[in-house]
């Protein structure tokens, strides 16, 4: 299966169609103007477990860069 890197700075768009959840990706180019990056295309039936998973990962990442800011903080620093 071919791979494509679709660069996401805003979503522009989120539909139902067709039992497909259609969400329209922007990105910002390089003269700060803003275009259209590519769709991401997910069947309803399991567009909630995608999301959650989404949701999930980025609460993951966020306790991650919280515990690697904290072991930075120098001791007898305040944090």
């Amino acid at each position: 299966m071919e791979t494509n890197v679709i660069v996401v700075d805003r979503i522009s768009n989120i539909t139902v169609s067709n039992n497909i959840l259609r969400i329209e990706c922007v990105s910002v180019g390089a003269a700060g103007q803003e275009k259209p990056s590519g769709m991401l295309l997910i069947p309803t039936n399991v567009a909630a477990p995608v999301v959650q998973s989404l949701v999930n990962g980025m609460q993951e990442l966020e306790k991650k860069l919280r515990e690697a800011a904290s072991d930075a903080v120098p001791a007898g620093k305040p944090s």
